[in-house]
């Protein structure tokens, strides 16, 4: 697994080869810009409501429902106790080789939480 939100929105605007990795970021962050709603796992709820205040404008009876199914982390944990959490599950040695193979997709999620 490498970088695979920035893959999956590279090509928002138009099409992106993942071969020039130089542009990948570039447009998935236009992408981010783009999007009408941003939600983050680790603010669940917070996203969920603003979801729904979205699609309210579309459809006004809609409503989010709170169901707590399929959980393999720990309600109300920090993104980084997930991540702490998974480190050593996983060892360090893997984690870092992750975070790195990653680093797009972590720069993209702090962009992000920079918009939101």
């Amino acid at each position: 697994v490498s970088n695979f939100h920035v893959m999956r929105l590279k090509d928002y605007e138009s099409f992106t080869p993942a071969k020039l990795t130089d542009r990948l970021l570039p447009q998935a962050k236009k992408a981010v810009d783009g999007l009408p709603v941003i939600g983050f796992v680790e603010d669940f709820d917070q996203s969920m409501q603003r979801f729904e205040e979205f699609i309210k404008r579309y459809f006004p009876d809609f409503r989010v429902e709170d169901v707590r199914e399929n959980m393999t982390v720990k309600y109300n944990s920090t993104l980084e106790e997930n991540l702490e959490s998974f480190k050593e599950r996983i060892g360090k040695s893997a984690y870092e080789k992750l975070v790195s193979v990653n680093a797009s997709d972590f720069e993209l999620y702090r962009y992000a939480r920079a918009q939101a």
